[in-house]
This record gives C-alpha cells, sequence and structure tokens, in this order.
C-alpha cells in the first residue's frame, strides 16, 4: 500500500478528543435547560391564565345571580358580623299576603370558609324571625353554593341603589367586582345593619 494511503487509514481512525466531548454535552446541557425553562415558563404562564379565567367565571356567575335575586323583591336588609366578617342580605318583598312575605331570601356570605351561600326561607315577618334564622345559618351551612375564592363581600345602599362589592381570590391572583341595581318599587326599605349577628 502506498504512503498517501496509510496517511487515508491514520485520518480516518481518529477519534474524539475529550475537549470535543466536553464541548458537545455542554452544548447539549444548555440545550435541554432552555427547552426546561422555556416548558415550565409556558405552564406557569397557562395555569396563571387558566386560574384568571376561573375567577372572571366565578365573578360573572356570582354578579348575575346577585342581581336575579335582588329583582325578586322590593325590600332588602344587610347585616354584618363584626367579629367573624359574615354577611347576610336579606331580599323579600314588602306588601304581603295572609300576614307573609312574600319572595324570601337570605344571601348569606361566611368569610371562614370564603364562600356564599344562598338560602330559601320562609314568612321572615320580623327582624327577630330574620335573626333566628341568620343565626342557623351560621351554625350549618345548608344552602345552596353561590360562589367560591370569595376573599370579601359587601353589600350598600344609596338612594335605592344596592351595591355588590365582591373579591374573589386564589393563588395570588385577585378579582374585583362591582354591582348596582335600582329597586324600582315604591316600597324599599334598606337598612344596615339590621341584624346583630353576634
Amino acid at each position: 500500500m502506498s504512503k498517501k494511503g496509510d496517511d487515508f487509514l491514520r485520518l480516518d481512525s481518529k477519534g474524539i478528543t475529550i475537549i470535543e466531548l466536553m464541548l458537545g454535552t455542554v452544548l447539549l446541557s444548555i440545550v435541554a435547560l432552555s427547552v426546561t425553562y422555556f416548558i415550565s415558563t409556558g405552564t406557569k404562564t397557562c395555569n396563571y391564565a387558566e386560574l384568571a379565567v376561573t375567577l372572571q367565571e366565578e365573578a360573572q356567575v356570582v354578579s348575575n345571580q346577585l342581581i336575579s335575586f335582588s329583582e325578586k323583591g322590593n325590600c332588602v336588609k344587610v347585616s354584618e358580623n363584626a367579629s367573624t366578617g359574615d354577611v347576610a342580605y336579606v331580599v323579600y318583598n314588602c306588601e304581603k299576603k295572609n300576614g307573609e312575605s312574600l319572595g324570601e331570601s337570605i344571601i348569606y356570605y361566611k368569610k371562614s370558609s370564603e364562600k356564599l351561600y344562598y338560602y330559601e326561607v320562609t314568612s321572615l315577618t320580623s327582624n327577630d324571625d330574620i335573626r333566628n334564622e341568620v343565626k342557623g345559618i351560621t351554625d350549618v351551612a345548608v344552602g345552596q353554593l353561590m360562589g367560591e375564592f370569595i376573599k370579601g363581600f359587601k353589600v350598600t345602599n344609596k338612594d335605592n341603589w344596592i351595591t355588590f362589592q365582591v373579591e374573589y381570590g386564589k393563588d395570588g391572583k385577585t378579582v374585583k367586582t362591582e354591582d348596582s341595581i335600582l329597586l324600582r318599587s315604591k316600597r324599599v326599605e334598606v337598612v344596615t345593619p339590621i341584624i346583630n349577628l353576634a
């Protein structure tokens, strides 16, 4: 065989040096870390967006329900327990039939569980009846769940405008809403606070 052929064989049998191997490993590690970082960031962004959508959907549903329930009556009573932060919002019809008021319901915010409940009740004819009904609610949560993830719930009134301020929160993300409804009936009675929940 010629000398030129021997040179060819020697060049062809040359292996990878340790430096080339280390360089390849470093480059592969950089690519792997970059891919992992982008996947992790994408997952966090997706989870954050999903949480925001969940809270916004919850806020929309609760807002619609609060307005809908308020339209059923022409009188409301609001009370708050200063020590627990619980709020009771009672909606009823001031006009009475056979000595009983019509269309009565209680929306109750339980701060300790961060949930909003809805209760159908019968013939709340006095503040004592409302107080007893609300005290029963505070003992046992038996109502229909209206909303969760609720960090704050406030009901105010001005010139027969009932305003709901609700704050939703989960995993560091918060959403605040404010909705109002005008009680159009001439027989509107809005008292805040009326019931001592303590």
